[in-house]
């Protein structure tokens, strides 16, 4: 814990008693045998260490000086007031590494003489020898006590009123946290006192600091006497009867360097000026104000007495109101006084020079000769206030003596006008809010400042208007933040995170666009639906509301997350929503925006339930996924796409509502599918598809026409078909050439069949048992495990081996036996007799690099089986599909992961992955070869080619004319010679013909492209500027 500042310099007022004998009323004039002496120059010569010097140490810049103070003929010493002190000496280095900058002390001195000399022409004279920047007598100080003969009121009235056992219950104080009292007549022994010194002067007399001893820090739970607010604190007792060392003691008790390291400074008195009629007033010294300047700076906290009634019969001189000191230098907690009332008392001084009040009067406490006596005066209310100070430095160390400061004045009760008044200041102090809580903006300019010091059982209270800036903040455990009425917390693109914490919202918060919640714990507020995600861990929910979110949103190695919307579907995401290798990751409840889609890569057990669409293209895409269930989905007004398009996956598809599609589930690259319970298909060309590979076993649904003319490909009816809708008119397709399916040997299609059949089972058995365990069911799939192994021994088939292998995938990925795979996989590829399918082999390492943090290699394994001559076009398109997704989602290489989805929209268009790759691209407002638009069949007589604009960005249109039916190839190039995409390559009529290049993910330069239709063959430049 840092070594806590806070100086109990208490000023004391009333009964008028002098400091020391060294300032007197002689014949009408103030003596003095010292003066205090700031030089501006180096005018006495001193050695490094020492501390006196004589007259004859004077230099040639005081030559003046010396001249006359030879007059007097006496011995004359001149003592510096801290000894060492250097003009090199100025510069501070705070707890917190912030460079502060000190008094400079190495020219003041006492100038001492053997016998008394009137003050006033002293000071005259020397001020005319030599040039000072202060010159001053001796400090004189008066405490602020008043006589006070009623004892017994209450006892300890004022401890209940500042709520000082609530206090208590949160903390009893620090021992390491120091309380000095700056007392003229020093602090006196006392049997509820001793044992809480811990530095300082010995014992003396003093009857005034025994007093405010008591006060702040008398010996608590000990059987006898009194209790203190600060309790467990400890006293650094000065005696400061040397009034010309007042100043060095304030500055010296706070020097980390020295033996007294205190924390905070008790000034029960007002430093005042004599005049030669005995009478005096409130008076500035300017040794006292460097020196509390220096106490601050070395990061103590001030705190002094306000003042009490003048003592006109002792001299006072001093009209209420008056400022005095030290309560009214800059950084000082004046304190003024209340009653048990609350009230504040008659003729006090008030003024601007208060900042917070405390009780005053009839205060019991220790007195002299181990007594306990009542007493009056702002002497006693200071060491309240110093108390509390140390309360609040125990609980919260790293505070700053100004946030301290701070935070006693927001957790005053205020009892005059609103906020600061010159009677009360800010209120009177509540030591229970003191140490329980901690106020933004009024002690901490931000949340982030009050959490940086926060302890457990503390409650940061939000008054006014706050917006988060610069990182997120977090609410740890054990502590509250409250938002009071009227209030309000702007999250400004930030999250407020709780590790245990809590948050008690009466007010506003703005700007949430998601909860997250670990069951029904809430663990934080996000500005985005993303940062959540990316902040959740396993098994934790994020909560949407009801509103549109401008975001597309990826889950990539997050298992375990829900994503969940509004029931009534008024959680709307305006982007594609994009899960990648997160098992158990489900999507709930949402409804997604005009043509955006949902993609799922990878991953075993995705969830997908209750999601429903507007405009849409594509619904969901699935690759290379295990055991995704995809349930109540409705789509909206239908596309040319596929509406769930599935590859490389084992799926079930329960309840879902497809219509006006060319396709309504497409299944290709050996994926597993089961369409089942109440899903209805209408109005689609073809309602279940398959290809290469697919297989799709299909019960307990609603088709298109009746069994089988909406359907096409491998699929299996598993009865219980409900009576077809009524169709509509037929659309036409591109991909409804490519729709028969693959042969197979029917081991293989049986095998399959089983495989589904499980996959139905499971789900029929365990509908409304979302956590049901799918080990229950490993006996079984190890079962069809072993049968594949024994059919990939009996075929030697590309296809019918690529198959299998993805079937294995599925079935040890659904029983979370990934690890087993990979043994079997390392086993085949030492065997000889799998040596030439080592290409399908490898591609199912690659979600294995993936998981281990190993990119490039995964990579490198999709360019090694894409470059395999064995393998044919669909797997090389799985390829760079796969080398796209950990481009994006992994390495955050967009250009990379946009050229490999590029490829396959221009190459492999009747693939199914085309729409997961046009998905991708369109996430990234990438470029995509739009449809050439033909302009007009007018009779052509010459190839021509065309480009407006050019330059362009980010898109431009190239025009094209054929005089003759024939194939165009149209391809654009970057200047090295390397394709970037092709826009056409179909037969075209004669005609004039228009496509749109769009850049957006290009960068700016110089590109080609080139047209190619028979014997006619021209290249043109691009120019693309962004």
């Amino acid at each position: 814990m840092k070594n806590l500042k806070v100086f109990f310099i208490v000023l004391f007022a009333l009964f008028f008693s002098t400091t020391n004998a060294q300032v007197f009323v002689e014949d009408g004039k103030v003596m003095s045998n010292e003066i205090v002496v700031k030089f501006k120059k180096q005018v006495v010569k001193l050695t490094i260490g020492e501390k006196y010097a004589s007259v004859n140490n004077i230099t040639e810049n005081g030559t003046k000086l010396k001249n006359y103070l030879n007059q007097f003929n006496e011995k004359i010493i001149f003592e510096k007031m801290i000894p060492g002190a250097k003009s090199s000496d100025t510069l501070w280095t705070d707890s917190r590494g912030m460079v502060k900058r000190l008094n400079d002390w190495s020219q003041v001195y006492i100038i001492k003489f053997q016998n008394p000399k009137e003050i006033a022409k002293l000071i005259e004279q020397i001020k005319k020898a030599v040039d000072v920047d202060y010159i001053e007598p001796p400090v004189q100080i008066k405490n602020d006590e008043t006589p006070n003969d009623l004892h017994g009121e209450g006892n300890q009235w004022y401890l209940t009123k500042i709520q000082a056992e609530e206090a208590w219950d949160i903390t009893h104080g620090n021992g390491n946290v120091r309380l000095a009292l700056i007392e003229s007549s020093g602090v006196g022994d006392h049997i509820d006192i001793d044992n809480k010194i811990v530095a300082g002067e010995p014992g003396t007399n003093g009857d005034h600091g025994t007093k405010v001893a008591g006060v702040a820090a008398a010996e608590t739970d000990n059987d006898q006497g009194i209790a203190s607010l600060g309790w467990n604190l400890s006293l650094v007792r000065m005696n400061s009867s040397n009034s010309t060392n007042l100043a060095a003691d304030i500055r010296n008790v706070a020097d980390p360097n020295l033996s007294y390291q205190a924390d905070i400074i008790n000034c029960s008195f007002k430093t005042v000026f004599k005049n030669p009629n005995d009478t005096y007033y409130s008076y500035n010294y300017s040794s006292v104000e460097n020196a509390v300047e220096d106490a601050q700076t070395f990061g103590a906290l001030v705190v002094a007495s306000a003042g009490n009634p003048p003592n006109t019969g002792d001299g006072d001189l001093d009209v209420v109101p008056h400022a005095q000191w030290p309560a009214a230098y800059s950084g000082v907690i004046g304190v003024s006084a209340t009653n048990s009332s609350d009230q504040f008392p008659t003729g006090y001084n008030y003024g601007a020079h208060v900042d917070v009040s405390a009780p005053s009067i009839n205060i019991l406490t220790t007195g002299a000769n181990n007594s306990y006596v009542y007493v009056n005066g702002t002497s006693f209310g200071a060491p309240l206030v110093t108390a509390l100070a140390g309360l609040s430095w125990s609980i919260n160390p790293d505070l700053t003596a100004t946030e301290l400061a701070n935070q006693i004045y927001a957790s005053a009760e205020d009892l005059g006008a609103a906020n600061w008044d010159q009677y009360y200041g800010y209120g009177r102090i509540n030591a229970e809010n003191a140490v329980h809580n901690l106020y933004v903006p009024q002690a901490f300019s931000t949340i982030q400042a009050a959490l940086d010091v926060v302890a457990p059982g503390q409650i940061i209270q939000i008054i006014g208007t706050q917006t988060l800036v610069n990182d997120n903040i977090t609410i740890p455990s054990g502590v509250t933040l409250k938002i009071n009425t009227g209030a309000t917390v702007d999250l400004g693109g930030f999250a407020i995170l709780l590790d245990g914490g809590v948050i008690d919202n009466q007010g506003t918060i703005n700007g949430i666009k998601a909860y997250l919640k670990s069951g029904s714990t809430l663990k934080g507020y996000f500005p985005s639906i993303q940062s959540a995600i990316n902040y959740s861990s396993a098994k934790q929910t994020i909560e949407l509301l009801n509103t549109t979110y401008n975001e597309s949103i990826s889950i990539t190695n997050k298992p375990r997350r829900t994503l969940k919307g509004t029931t009534n579907y008024g959680s709307i995401i305006n982007g594609n929503i994009t899960v990648t290798n997160s098992d158990w990751a489900s999507l709930q409840n949402l409804k997604m925006h005009d043509y955006h889609t949902i993609t799922i890569n990878g991953g075993t057990r995705t969830d997908l339930s209750y999601i429903k669409y507007m405009a849409s293209s594509t619904l969901v895409n699935v690759y290379n996924g295990a055991y995704t269930t995809i349930g109540g989905i409705e789509d909206g007004s239908g596309s040319t796409s596929p509406a769930i398009n599935c590859s490389n996956t084992s799926a079930n598809i329960m309840g879902v509502n497809i219509t006006d599609y060319d396709f309504g589930v497409w299944a290709a690259s050996n994926s597993s599918i089961n369409v089942t319970t109440q899903s209805y298909f209408c109005n689609n060309l073809i309602d279940l598809i398959t290809q290469t590979g697919g297989y799709i076993y299909a019960s307990h649904i609603t088709l298109s026409a009746p069994w089988p003319q909406s359907i096409s490909g491998n699929i299996s009816n598993g009865g219980d078909l409900e009576p077809p809708c009524t169709q509509k008119i037929g659309k036409a397709s591109s991909l409804t050439s490519n729709s028969k399916d693959d042969l197979f040997p029917v081991g293989l299609i049986n095998l399959n069949s089983e495989y589904l059949q499980l996959l139905n089972r499971i789900n029929l058995e365990n509908r409304d048992n979302p956590n049901f365990s799918v080990q229950e069911y490993k006996p079984a799939f190890l079962d069809l495990i072993s049968r594949y192994k024994l059919l990939l021994k009996k075929d030697s088939n590309n296809k019918t081996v690529n198959a299998i292998f993805s079937k294995l995938a599925h079935c040890y990925y659904t029983i979370d036996e990934k690890a087993l795979f990979k043994t079997y996989l390392d086993n085949l590829i030492t065997s000889s007799s799998f040596s030439q399918f080592l290409p399908y082999i490898n591609r199912h390492y690659i979600d294995y690099y993936v998981e281990d943090g190993e990119f490039e290699s995964a990579i490198s394994i999709a360019q090694q089986v894409f470059n395999s001559s064995i393998v044919d076009d669909d797997v090389k398109c799985e390829m760079l599909y796969e080398e796209g997704v950990i481009f994006k989602y992994y390495l955050n290489d967009i250009d990379k992961a946009m050229a490999a989805f590029a490829q396959i929209v221009a190459k492999y268009p009747n693939n199914n992955l085309y729409y997961f790759a046009k998905t991708e691209l369109e996430s990234e407002n990438a470029f995509i070869a739009k449809k050439t638009d033909t302009i007009n069949n007018e009779e052509v007589s010459e190839y021509a080619t065309a480009v407006y604009p050019n330059p362009f960005n980010p898109s431009t249109k190239i025009t094209y004319s054929i005089p003759e039916r024939g194939n165009v190839i149209l391809k654009v190039y970057d200047i090295l010679g390397r394709e970037i995409v092709e826009l056409v390559n179909e037969v075209k009529e004669s005609g004039h013909y228009q496509v749109t290049f769009d850049g957006g993910n290009l960068n700016s330069g110089v590109y080609f492209y080139t047209i190619q239709s028979g014997q006619f063959t021209e290249t043109k430049k691009l120019l693309l500027v962004k």
